[in-house]
């Protein structure tokens, strides 16, 4: 199983998850927010502490990628042309998280927060932990 974990007060990251909902070509990754019981017990069971929301968190299939990872892993689900951006992996991991931590450590302020967690419709909720 896919699970992507995500801040769920973050336009930018919900906008994400809806950027990925409907570019995904199986439906394969399942969504929780960082914040909801099931996400915090996740983190907790893979090392994480629950106070984490500096990036996404992906569990694909037994493996924790956090960060640039995390995102490059979640493009290669995507259709075309999206899933090229995976090839961005050749890239040193050390420049690609530190461009990711530049936008996570302005997120809020450049795409705003929400005082709740991302409340997915009924027809995703299926698609939601």
């Amino acid at each position: 199983m896919t699970i992507l974990l995500f801040d769920g007060h973050c336009n930018l990251c919900q906008a994400s998850v809806r950027f990925v909902i409907t570019r995904e070509k199986t439906s394969k990754i399942r969504f929780a927010a960082l914040q909801s019981p099931q996400g915090k017990y996740l983190m907790t069971k893979h090392g994480i502490s629950v106070d984490y929301n500096l990036s996404l968190v992906l569990l694909d299939d037994g493996e924790c990628l956090t960060k640039s990872d995390a995102a490059l892993q979640t493009a290669s689900y995507l259709n075309l042309p999206w899933c090229l951006m995976k090839y961005f992996r050749f890239l040193p991991k050390k420049f690609r998280d530190y461009i990711y931590d530049l936008v996570a450590e302005k997120r809020y302020r450049w795409f705003g927060r929400q005082a709740e967690c991302l409340v997915p419709s009924p027809e995703l909720k299926k698609r939601f932990l």
